[in-house]
């Protein structure tokens, strides 16, 4: 099986190419209103909107290595999935997200972990 993409790592990289493009988007929309808090005479609500509209933009950008590491079967975009998914897990049950907020992220990193086809196509 090795060498050929399993279904599913192409809707979970499809996904995260996905987000990875919407939170570009989203960034760099924000990063532009961002300034816009200067009329309300809001100095410090300028460089926190500015903050996080960079921050957006950067993990999207790595988003966008991720998604690509993963259609082309690279076993560090394997990890580093199952780490940031993992980390959606501990962040939903810290906020209390409840059953339905985690079901995606538990399904990747299950997906990810117990398939052997995944395994053996990212040779993990």
């Amino acid at each position: 099986m090795s060498g050929r993409r399993p279904f599913g790592v192409t809707i979970i990289a499809s996904l995260v190419l996905l987000g990875a493009v919407l939170g570009l988007c989203g960034g760099i929309t924000h990063l532009g209103i961002a300034p816009l808090n200067a009329f309300k005479l809001d100095i410090f609500g300028i460089f926190t909107d500015a903050f996080d509209a960079i921050i957006t933009i950067i993990l999207s950008l790595g988003s966008l290595i991720v998604a690509f590491g993963l259609f082309n079967l690279a076993g560090w975009a394997f990890w580093v999935t199952v780490i940031v998914e993992g980390l959606h897990i501990v962040n939903g049950f810290a906020h209390g997200r409840g059953v339905f907020g985690l079901i995606i992220p538990i399904a990747i990193v299950a997906y990810l972990l117990l398939d052997r086809n995944v395994r053996n196509a990212f040779r993990t």
